[in-house]
């Protein structure tokens, strides 16, 4: 193996906490009830756009006609929580660092906006060598598309 390109959320860190949050947070600004972690935690998977349609339509508002103002707030929200209750999983910063010793590459692909996955990794990998951290700027496909990671 020459190189390895991880996922972030649900693979190298748990960052369910941090999803919940911020999306019960979002809810209350909006004056919607609030949903479950553990609806939360079913709703996660494919962008924060989607884990907001998902929430929205748990709250009773199904044509998601607030999905906009929804991002806005979420999106503010996530940014100064990104990493509230984030925690690596267990053992895969000794599974990094072997990996690395045996002179593999290491990279992440995220979903999440690029500079949320770069400070994420920057706080809780700050000695593992990632060659290269992606994540949604906008531009390049998304998980799931394959050629999301094309150019890595």
């Amino acid at each position: 193996m020459k190189a390895c390109i991880f996922d972030l959320d649900g693979t190298l860190t748990d960052t369910l906490e941090s999803l919940a949050y911020s999306v019960k947070a979002t809810l209350r600004e909006m004056d919607l009830p609030e949903i479950t972690t553990d609806e939360c935690r079913r709703f996660v998977g494919d962008g924060a756009r989607c884990l907001m349609e998902r929430s929205l339509r748990a709250t009773g508002e199904e044509n998601v006609k607030r999905i906009e103002e929804a991002m806005e707030i979420y999106g503010r929200i996530f940014d100064e929580n990104c990493t509230y209750h984030v925690t690596p999983y267990e053992g895969i910063v000794q599974m990094l660092k072997s990996m690395k010793d045996k002179g593999i590459k290491l990279a992440v692909l995220s979903n999440k906006t690029e500079t949320t996955a770069k400070k994420i990794i920057e706080e809780f990998f700050p000695d593992e060598p990632f060659c290269l951290v992606w994540g949604n700027n906008g531009v390049r496909p998304l998980k799931p598309a394959t050629d999301a990671g094309y150019s890595l």
